[in-house]
């Protein structure tokens, strides 16, 4: 993917009270795939190596989870911040040298060609670190990119720590980010809790690299949808809504017919052949495969995994 190895650490040890669901947040599903195994997903083109998932609560729920796939685990026994996170993932980073690309496993929305985008432009421009920030209309409780008069990063401010002026910012911190190992671990041990929060911020670590004249910026990507974290059963449901139609849109362009978009529902990793009519009020379950000139539908349920040949009608008849 670029000239230094990369490895990535994914933050998965949120408790998640929010959501209110009886596993942990990063196990809930979106369209037929857990949120951490949407990250994964989107992990794969830019293929990081190794890759850490950092788990608290129900930690051996998400081991079992995403077992068989050569992921390594660390334990964040206490929840101190996204740096203490970070930090609790650096001894199984021993002996690695290279890139740690940083990421949350709430966010589905991440894309391969984003983080292929910002992994090719720190590269490119030869960075100690790079944050992926995003433009957006409701900023929310995410953190502010702040910028200097030359344009480039100068600090990443939580919103419980922002004065009104940076709150009124609308470029935002996803959450995203790549370093160079070597200069992130001393950074970490710099980190200090003093803020609103009482946390160890790995947004503080930029701040603390460009003291030392390390060239640092934020890469804003043009997907607002990379920003949104899912926190609760209403971003729960927005994040399918974007994600179907995604998929929607998808299959459209890949020469399928699909008559009625706004009532269809295709979920994730399924496929369907050109030339294939899907018909009002049409579910397709994740991981489901129909052929090359198809009918299907109105009004059908296509199980996930399932199996529609060539030609053929679901439902048969």
């Amino acid at each position: 993917m670029a000239d230094r190895p990369l490895a990535a650490v994914i933050l998965a040890a949120g408790l998640g009270k929010r959501m209110k669901a009886d596993v942990p947040k990063v196990l809930v599903e979106a369209c037929g795939r857990t949120l951490l195994e949407h990250v994964l997903a989107a992990l794969e083109p830019v293929k990081a190596k190794p890759v850490v998932v950092v788990h608290g609560h129900g930690g051996d729920a998400v081991k079992a989870a995403v077992a068989g796939r050569g992921l390594l685990f660390a334990h964040q026994a206490e929840q101190r911040g996204t740096g203490h996170a970070v930090q609790s993932a650096l001894p199984a980073l021993k002996g690695f040298h290279g890139d740690l690309l940083i990421l949350c496993g709430d966010t589905p929305l991440l894309t391969g060609t984003v983080l292929t985008d910002l992994v090719r432009d720190h590269a490119r421009a030869g960075r100690v670190l790079t944050v992926l920030s995003a433009e957006v209309r409701e900023p929310g409780s995410l953190g502010r990119i702040l910028r200097g008069s030359d344009g480039r990063l100068k600090d990443i401010r939580e919103t419980a720590d922002a004065t009104p002026a940076e709150r009124a910012v609308r470029e935002i911190n996803t959450g995203v980010m790549v370093i160079d190992l070597g200069r992130l671990a001393p950074a970490l041990e710099r980190l200090t809790p003093n803020n609103a929060q009482g946390e160890y911020y790995l947004t503080d670590v930029p701040r603390l690299l460009l003291v030392e004249s390390a060239i640092v910026d934020a890469f804003k990507t043009s997907d607002e949808g990379a920003a949104l974290g899912v926190n609760n059963p209403l971003e729960l449901a927005e994040a399918v809504r974007v994600l179907r139609r995604r998929a929607v849109d998808r299959a459209l362009l890949d020469g399928v017919r699909v008559e009625d978009p706004d009532t269809t529902r295709i979920d994730a990793g399924a496929e369907i052949g050109a030339g294939t009519i899907v018909r009002p009020f049409t579910f397709v379950g994740a991981g489901a495969r129909i052929g090359a000139r198809c009918r299907i539908g109105p009004f059908a349920h296509v199980p996930p995994g399932a199996v529609v040949p060539d030609g053929a009608s679901f439902p048969p008849g």
